[in-house]
């Protein structure tokens, strides 16, 4: 029996020992990770992050929940939003914030600056979320799973009034402890949903006995989804007022993006080419003058050719006007 109670003393401190070697590597992980993210920050001029512990247990709880089911979501154990999973660690007290989550999974032994430069700088998504200047605090959750994949989760809020202290007057869960059930008294009358309009808008018109929880079930929405869409503030312990006749907005609008209108460029006339002129060469071009300002002597030759077959004509034409002429000079007076 005391070899036995001896075994399991030193099993236990053998366990104990491997899991403080095993948190201090993720804490000096945290701390490295926290410290390369506040260079890229202040580079881009967003301020640096700092460790806030209830955004820290929601982080570790998240990490854990998936290292457990093998796979990436933004969804908690039982479908949470990152701001429900915050609120119910114990973060902003009763101040309004912004949060966001981003998560990443890869190998146990992969370092913080592979991390950084072919997993979180690639990501649109966690770009965003890791340069928003409003936010400041930030929790990082660790969980490996049997598989030797490393499960992180980045989770970044700001209070609204950019302070960073706020105080604890609301309840906390225990993530021990499952939620209550919230109960939908069913309405006198037949719930009607409305269906979307043309622009992808959703609007419900309040009816008598209707209650905020049943519309926001009746359309498959969270309460912070339905309240945000609606700018109704939320409390721990007064209950949401709405009237009968009260528009609620489900969807909000899309705005349409203008397709652009082809527009027909008219085709340049097609260029008619210049006749091509072949010179005669039984045409006399005058020569110009030449530089001294004298014509050069006529070619009488070449109009002696062309009149070569009718010379026969012109030489009778000119006998016939010659002899009436030497008829009148010779005749006496």
């Amino acid at each position: 029996m005391r070899r036995l109670i001896l075994f399991f003393l030193i099993f236990a401190a053998l366990l104990t020992a491997c899991t403080v070697v095993f948190a201090d590597e993720n804490d000096s992980f945290r701390e490295g990770l926290l410290e390369q993210l506040n260079v890229l920050r202040k580079h881009y001029g967003c301020g640096t992050l700092v460790f806030d512990d209830h955004l820290e247990t929601a982080a570790q709880h998240q990490a854990e929940f998936l290292a457990e089911i093998g796979m990436l979501q933004s969804g908690g154990p039982a479908g949470e939003t990152v701001r429900e999973r915050a609120v119910d660690a114990g973060y902003g007290g009763d101040k309004a914030f912004s949060i966001r989550e981003t998560n990443a999974m890869v190998w146990v032994d992969t370092d913080i600056d592979y991390l950084i430069e072919n997993v979180l700088r690639p990501s649109q998504a966690s770009v965003r979320v890791i340069f928003d200047p409003a936010l400041r605090q930030i929790g990082i959750g660790i969980g490996d799973a049997p598989d030797k994949h490393r499960y992180i989760v980045l989770t970044i809020a700001g209070l609204d009034d950019g302070s960073l202290d706020y105080s604890m007057t609301r309840p906390t869960y225990d993530y021990r402890t499952p939620k209550p059930t919230i109960s939908v008294t069913p309405s006198p009358v037949p719930f009607m949903t409305s269906t979307a309009n043309p622009d992808g808008g959703v609007y419900h018109v309040v009816q008598e006995g209707e209650t905020f929880s049943e519309i926001a079930l009746a359309y498959g929405l969270d309460w912070y989804t339905l309240s945000i869409r609606n700018n109704i503030k939320l409390s721990d312990t007064t209950p949401v007022v709405i009237m009968e006749g009260q528009v609620l907005v489900i969807e909000p609008t899309f705005t349409l993006t203008p397709t652009p209108t082809p527009t027909k460029t008219p085709v340049p006339p097609t260029s008619t080419p210049r006749p091509t002129f072949t010179a005669d060469p039984n045409i006399v071009i005058n020569p110009l003058p030449t530089a001294g300002g004298k014509l050069p002597a006529p070619d009488f030759s070449r109009l002696l050719d062309r009149t070569a077959s009718w010379k026969r004509t012109v030489g009778w034409i000119l006998v016939g006007v010659c002899i009436p002429g030497l008829f009148f000079s010779f005749r006496k007076k």
